[in-house]
């Protein structure tokens, strides 16, 4: 299997003509670049995804894509060809703006209406994928160790104080195991920026499997008091029942070990401090 040697859209133009000689190429330009794959926005109406390298969960996208039933809650990308000699993915584009660039101008309302779908969302998708099916099609284990933060628990510190506690319930506490999206960021979600509804969720290329709260405290990052809200939606949707605290921990931990991931960009790092800080303030150590 080949890989691009770059975000070269000369490269990548001379790659779909190879694999696919019968489409036509009327425009191609970079898109919005992932950890792990080049993007190009193809005749406008199309995203391709190029593997930077073996790491991108090619099999495993194309699995949960497929596995997935026609009507959800809200829309999804679905595959409409694969690369063979080289590794790429063609998705019909989606519409909308991503939810983390519109969330500021959301009121009270419309966030609890997008916390709310987003939820639905979730639950459907815990709720529908197979799991044994999911790990026949090499989908693996998100464990939530937080390595990071576990290798640094020595540290004093008010975040450490709050990390300390938590760490001591996640590992005493666990949810049976659900396929997850594993990226459930604010940058994988689209609105409507005519009536801030939720749209879209996009990138299914992290997919996992393991406590559904992983997911779920995603959205945490749009409003910390929003996870007893998030915990009852879910169940409402027919997802398990989940505990409220666990969702924040995981959040916490979640934010801390991205923080201390010597990978993460510095502009990265300056918003997971804000979010750590935030936390810390908001709910003390409890």
């Amino acid at each position: 299997m080949r890989f691009l040697s770059g975000p070269h859209v000369e490269e990548a133009r001379e790659a779909l003509s190879r694999e696919l000689p019968d489409l036509e190429i009327r425009s191609l330009r970079l898109g919005e670049q992932g950890w792990d794959n080049h993007t190009f926005v193809l005749n406008e109406d199309r995203i391709v995804r190029f593997a930077k390298d073996e790491s991108f969960q090619a099999r495993q996208e194309r699995w949960v894509l497929r596995a997935l039933p026609e009507f959800l809650p809200l829309d999804i990308p679905r595959l409409e060809w694969v690369g063979e000699s080289i590794l790429f993915t063609v998705y019909r584009r989606l519409p909308g703006v991503r939810l983390a660039e519109a969330w500021q101008s959301f009121d009270l309302w419309q966030r609890e209406e997008a916390i709310d779908r987003l939820v639905e969302f979730l639950a459907t998708i815990h709720s529908t994928l197979d799991l044994a099916e999911a790990k026949a099609h090499g989908v693996s284990l998100e464990d939530a160790r937080y390595d990071f933060v576990r290798a640094s628990m020595g540290s004093e510190g008010k975040w450490w104080e709050a990390a300390r506690p938590a760490i001591r319930r996640i590992d005493a506490l666990s949810h049976a195991p659900k396929v997850l999206h594993n990226d459930f960021h604010g940058e994988n979600i689209l609105i409507d920026p005519a009536t801030h509804r939720v749209t879209g969720v996009i990138d299914f290329g992290d997919v996992a499997y393991g406590d559904p709260c992983i997911d779920l405290n995603y959205l945490c990052e749009f409003d910390l008091g929003m996870a007893d809200r998030i915990a009852r939606r879910y169940e409402a949707a027919g997802g398990e029942p989940v505990d409220p605290q666990r969702i924040l921990d995981l959040y916490f931990l979640q934010t801390l070990d991205e923080y201390l991931d010597p990978d993460s960009p510095e502009i990265e790092r300056i918003g997971f401090h804000r979010m750590l800080d935030e936390y810390v303030a908001r709910f003390g150590l409890h």
